[in-house]
């Protein structure tokens, strides 16, 4: 099943990076490693905040702590996929 899964997903994630104008800059080859960086920038937050919280005493998963993550990714998405 989670193969079946993240098939889908990184499918329908490489499809929808294709899809934007901003994609143009990334080569053919490239928007795979695009997707899985992004797909780890995400699922790394959640994953390793526990650990965060050990070590920096830190609690990335409060409410403000998610937000600030939303934002960054917002922006880094913008940046890597410009609308130009």
């Amino acid at each position: 099943m989670l193969d079946r899964w993240f098939r889908l997903a990184f499918r329908e994630a490489e499809a929808t990076v294709v899809a934007l104008p901003g994609a143009r800059r990334w080569s053919k080859e490239q928007i795979p490693l695009l997707v899985i960086a992004l797909y780890h920038v995400v699922i790394g937050y959640f994953t390793l905040a526990p650990f965060y919280h050990t070590v920096m005493g830190t609690d990335l998963l409060a409410r403000n702590a998610v937000h600030r993550q939303i934002r960054f990714l917002n922006e880094l998405v913008a940046a890597l996929l410009p609308d130009a």
